[in-house]
């Protein structure tokens, strides 16, 4: 059955991969179900300063394949790196009093002990040992603030895909607060596709698997696609999940399947035709 009811886009991250559809999944003579679907990428990650600054270089042009921890852009770190300077020589100080602190809380521990010091000395002296080991915490805590501030003045890609063009230049003013937009990456390889499904055809596909609910079904379902010019796109693929609601404008379940795109023939918006069929339960006798 067909159905032409247009498909809203959906935006949906997962960190899984496509299984690639053997051999005893290929279809029968016919297709059991046909729906209109979109292709998505598999994965969108727009990447923002983390830090207030000035961009000081991109180093991607757009269109070009990036992978996960790839330099994408540096920002103006002469700032940061003082305070970094500044931090490092907070730990120093703050070691120099505990290490003056601890020598005086020893002797007037001592002289306590051996009553020729009074014990309100030797009380002082021990809080103001306990006051200089917090300070020596927290001067590292800031020190460690500092260095990774640091850090961020080189943005990264956090996932592998495909980088758009900058949307930023060299010379830009950004505000850790508003955190603007460096550039997309999108995974691509594999992609996915997001079909409507009526709610009767979904009945229908779970009793021709004999699933009792989608994960079931979904395992006994491959899915080919059909490009707009009429061919038929070589990798097959699987669905995988569904919406948890039924869209009311369109009275439709949105279901994902899981396409390989090695080559990078399907791309994001690009409308497809989803055939599905049934696969034969697995043999489990010995």
């Amino acid at each position: 059955m067909t159905d032409r009811t247009t498909l809203a886009r959906a935006a949906v991250v997962c960190a899984c991969f496509a299984a690639p559809v053997s051999a005893q999944d290929a279809p029968p003579a016919g297709i059991d179900f046909e729906f209109q679907g979109v292709i998505q990428p598999f994965a969108s990650v727009t990447v923002a300063n983390r830090e207030t600054g000035v961009i000081e270089s991109i180093a991607f042009q757009g269109g070009e394949r990036v992978e996960a921890g790839s330099v994408l852009a540096t920002m103006d770190a002469a700032a940061a790196r003082i305070a970094v300077d500044a931090a490092r020589a907070a730990v120093e100080e703050a070691a120099a009093r505990l290490n003056l602190a601890e020598g005086a809380a020893s002797r007037a521990a001592a002289l306590a002990a051996r009553g020729t010091g009074s014990r309100v000395d030797a009380d002082s002296t021990e809080g103001a040992r306990q006051i200089a080991a917090a300070a020596l915490v927290g001067a590292r805590a800031a020190l460690a603030g500092a260095e990774l501030a640091l850090s961020h003045m080189t943005i990264t890609a956090p996932i592998a895909g495909t980088i758009g063009p900058p949307q930023v230049a060299p010379g830009a003013f950004v505000e850790a607060e508003a955190g603007a937009a460096i550039g997309e990456i999108m995974t691509l390889d594999p992609v996915r596709v997001a079909y409507g499904v009526p709610y009767t055809v979904r009945q229908r596909a779970m009793a021709a698997t004999g699933a009792t609910g989608s994960h079931s079904m979904f395992e006994r379902l491959r899915i080919r696609l059909v490009l707009p010019d009429g061919s038929t796109y070589p990798h097959d693929g699987r669905p995988r999940f569904e919406s948890g609601a039924m869209d009311p404008a369109t009275g439709l379940l949105t279901s994902w399947g899981e396409v390989p795109n090695p080559d990078g023939t399907l791309v994001p918006g690009l409308r497809v035709t989803v055939q599905s069929w049934v696969v034969p339960a697995p043999d489990v006798s010995d």
